[in-house]
């Protein structure tokens, strides 16, 4: 009778032991959930027509921000800013990478890694001013990216942002019917990916959004403008912006879509993306004299989610339970 009751306790353990090994086996053949969201944006001017008109700059600033989350563990932000005289510097401004888990980039690193490049699990965000025509003289151009990856992560939420709102503020004296003129290349590559069959839900978001707005220094008098090649190619020039007042747009031209949200919930696999390059360019009329200011915006952000398949918890759960209940027998016994 003793040796059936040992018989029996060491088949629960072993039960049990296996339950537990399955459900490890489960997290191994665990695949990625994936987002990203770069903008690259290159040779930016600011001129009038006429040139006699050219802004005079007055006041100007640049601030840059990054932040990352995964699995509810927050990465250090980063943050940098200049103004006026200040941002001459080579590169004008640097935001530090924030990122978490086990992040492969370096600082400054652009390319991408992933989705399914490597076994990392990890969140980075990251963004530099490398010109600015109004302190340097130089074209203004900048870099950014948000990008995250979930491989092992058991009911886990992982997310990076990125706000690199770039405000270049300043005031011009416009003559009567000044055309305000914004010409710059860009590239953008958005992309979301589900590869996970074990989850019971998941999600994967790329947000990237690129706004000009002019307005008259203490009028009502605003305009702004979306680059979007979608909008263009459906109702034509100027469907990408908005005006309110004697402020008005002349024509725009986009070469891709710098204002879209990608997302992806089916599993177990799933993917979208946005991408495209070229040359971007806009001409507002400017009807009345006065000093006018300039306001730039860029945000790329990615976010995810991933819930496990409730059978891989509940096999958990029992194992645990069996292994408990077999060191309990063996008290009693």
């Amino acid at each position: 009778m003793m040796n059936l009751k040992k018989a029996v306790k060491r088949a629960g353990l072993l039960t049990s032991i296996a339950a537990l090994g399955s459900v490890g086996l489960v997290a191994q053949t665990q695949a990625e959930i994936y987002a990203r969201s770069y903008l690259d944006v290159s040779n930016f001017t600011i001129t009038t027509q006429p040139p006699v008109n050219n802004p005079v700059p007055g006041t100007f600033t640049f601030t840059l921000n990054t932040s990352s989350v995964l699995n509810s563990v927050t990465g250090t932000p980063g943050f940098d800013t200049c103004t006026d005289n200040g941002c001459i510097s080579n590169p004008v401004i640097d935001a530090p990478k924030s990122s978490v888990g086990a992040d492969p980039s370096g600082n400054n690193d652009f390319g991408f890694y992933g989705p399914g490049a490597n076994s990392n699990e990890f969140s980075r965000a990251d963004a530099v001013v490398t010109s600015a025509q109004l302190s340097t003289g130089n074209p203004s151009a900048s870099e950014q990216i948000a990008e995250a990856q979930l491989v092992n992560g058991t009911n886990a939420l992982g997310n990076a942002g990125l706000d690199s709102v770039t405000r270049l503020s300043f005031s011009f004296n416009a003559g009567s019917n000044t055309t305000l003129a914004l010409n710059f290349d860009a590239v953008v590559d958005q992309l979301v990916e589900i590869n996970d069959p074990s989850a019971n839900s998941a999600a994967s978001q790329s947000f990237v959004t690129t706004s000009f707005t002019l307005s008259r220094d203490n009028q009502l008098d605003t305009l702004s403008w979306n680059p979007n090649s979608d909008l263009i190619d459906s109702f034509g020039a100027c469907a990408d912006s908005t005006s309110v007042g004697t402020l008005s747009c002349v024509s725009t031209a986009a070469a891709a879509n710098l204002n879209k949200t990608i997302g992806v919930t089916t599993r177990p696999f799933s993917s979208e993306d946005n991408s495209g390059s070229g040359n971007f360019n806009g001409l507002f009329l400017i009807a009345s004299e006065g000093a006018y200011t300039l306001t730039l915006s860029t945000t790329t952000r990615v976010a995810m989610n991933r819930i496990p398949e409730p059978a891989s918890l509940l096999l958990l759960g029992s194992g645990l339970m069996g292994l408990g209940f077999a060191r309990r027998r063996k008290a009693a016994v």
